[in-house]
């Protein structure tokens, strides 16, 4: 559809990389989260991802939680992988609102409406996302950062 006219407040499409933003800009007030802290999870899927790197075969979710921990799972799809980091953090206590999830596959309507139902506040992508997700995205006011590299 056409976008060019949409211009919602909580969406961001960047090729910038932190080094280009200056000082930490606050993304989400219940996260805590920075524009740095969302770039370091680009940072951690560059240095980490093992088997990512071993076969180009995977995708990758990263999930900051509010203390600054960062959990790294993988799996062949994009929504599995995502799938694994939201049971993580729900068998492990860790509350999604106040949490952050990076992924490295494109962002389909599916995959914000899982965000939205796990309320995860901030999303962020590696790739780009379909109109439908800043749409989605927008109706539900999920922050919502793609091409984020």
């Amino acid at each position: 559809g056409d976008l060019s006219e949409f211009k919602p407040d909580h969406i961001f499409l960047t090729h910038a990389h932190s080094d280009h933003l200056g000082d930490a800009i606050e993304i989400s007030k219940k996260t805590g989260a920075t524009i740095h802290a969302v770039f370091e999870l680009a940072t951690r899927f560059k240095v980490d991802s093992h088997l990512h790197k071993q076969t180009g075969g995977t995708h990758c979710c990263y999930l900051r939680t509010s203390d600054g921990k960062i959990i790294e799972f993988e799996d062949i799809s994009r929504h599995n992988a995502m799938d694994k980091a939201v049971g993580y953090a729900l068998l492990n206590s860790y509350d999604l609102n106040e949490c952050i999830l990076y992924t490295t596959g494109r962002v389909p309507q599916d995959m914000v409406y899982k965000c939205i139902m796990a309320k995860i506040p901030v999303l962020v992508s590696k790739s780009v996302p379909t109109d439908a997700a800043i749409r989605l995205a927008d109706e539900y006011r999920l922050k919502l950062i793609c091409l984020c590299r």
